[in-house]
């Protein structure tokens, strides 16, 4: 599992904007882009939003969620139990000027709140010719009229409680 771990750490250092779905009161999907602030090393994802966001409310009603990227021929999907974590000190540490567009108090900013994804399941594509060889691919299928993967489909499960 450490193999996976490092190459999912890898794919996260390339990532930077991911879609966010969670679950709403009328059991709806509801997804909406966010930017990775920061990623820990077992794959726990950090962003910032604001307590009174449709996306916190639907966190407070059922904390499972997903995290997907695309980046390049890269894909990245991530189930998990989110958290709303309202640390000043980390707030602070974490803070970064552009976050002052939504948080013009900066990191005092009552609303502004950690969102904390922890993984159970990842699933990844991660080509290691990256765009030249998903290209090639879809150009092989073309003439062929195969299917072929640029890579195989990956799985982790990181066998975490609820």
């Amino acid at each position: 599992m450490d193999g996976q771990l490092s190459e999912l750490r890898e794919m996260l250092a390339e990532m930077e904007i991911a879609f966010l779905t969670t679950v709403d009161g009328d059991r709806h999907l509801r997804s909406r882009p966010m930017q990775l602030q920061r990623h820990d090393p077992d794959g726990t994802l950090w962003f910032a939003t604001s307590l009174d966001s449709h996306k916190a409310d639907d966190i407070r009603q059922d904390d499972r969620c997903c995290v997907a990227f695309l980046e390049h021929s890269s894909y990245l999907s991530i189930s998990g139990r989110a958290e709303l974590v309202k640390d000043k000190a980390l707030i602070e540490k974490m803070w970064k000027p552009t976050w002052r567009g939504w948080f013009p108090d900066g990191p005092a900013e009552p609303e502004l709140v950690l969102l904390k994804v922890v993984p159970e399941h990842v699933e990844y594509v991660h080509p290691s010719g990256g765009t030249v060889k998903s290209l090639f691919s879809q150009l092989k299928n073309a003439i062929t009229h195969s299917h072929d993967e640029p890579a195989p489909k990956k799985e982790l499960d990181l066998g975490r409680p609820h």
